[in-house]
């Protein structure tokens, strides 16, 4: 079907431009007042376009897209325990304004260091403290993707006024 769509449009092309005609006076002749009508109508090589399939074996050999591994690794675990290497206190983005306090953590089965937001108001957590980090990023402070759990190991609930 694809092919004879193609040889379709090549006669269609080859009769468009058969139609032209093009009036030409000679110099010698031109006081003659001779005009010769010269038709653009020469045969056209047929035109031999090939549409070429992959064959089963090129699709089984193609991969598919790569797959982008998960923003949180948490191997297979909602939660991580850490020790809390160090106390922050970061600022927002532009339009927000307030210290948003953080902590650095070293999470203990991967090892890994990261920074969690610590929800609520107050806290008392100092250095070697254990606490528990679950995933959640907090849009108005950058780089921080994990939040401290309240009412776990080290770091208690948000006390009533």
């Amino acid at each position: 079907m694809f092919r004879s769509l193609i040889q379709q449009h090549a006669s269609l092309a080859m009769r468009n431009v058969c139609r032209q005609s093009v009036g030409l006076t000679t110099a010698g002749s031109s006081a003659q007042g001779v005009v010769s009508n010269v038709r653009l109508c020469q045969p056209l090589a047929p035109t031999s376009i090939q549409v070429r399939t992959m064959t089963l074996q090129q699709y089984l050999k193609t991969p598919g897209k790569p797959r982008k591994p998960p923003k949180h690794k948490y191997e297979k675990s909602p939660q991580y325990k850490g020790v809390i290497t160090k106390v922050i206190i970061l600022s927002p983005k532009k339009p927000n304004s307030g210290n948003r306090k953080c902590v650095r953590i070293r999470l203990s089965r991967s090892n890994r260091e990261v920074i969690a937001f610590v929800p609520g108001i107050g806290h008392t957590l100092q250095e070697h403290q254990v606490v528990l980090v679950r995933n959640g990023v907090i849009p108005d402070v950058a780089g921080i993707k994990y939040v401290c759990i309240r009412g776990k190991h080290d770091l208690k609930h948000v006390e009533k006024k």
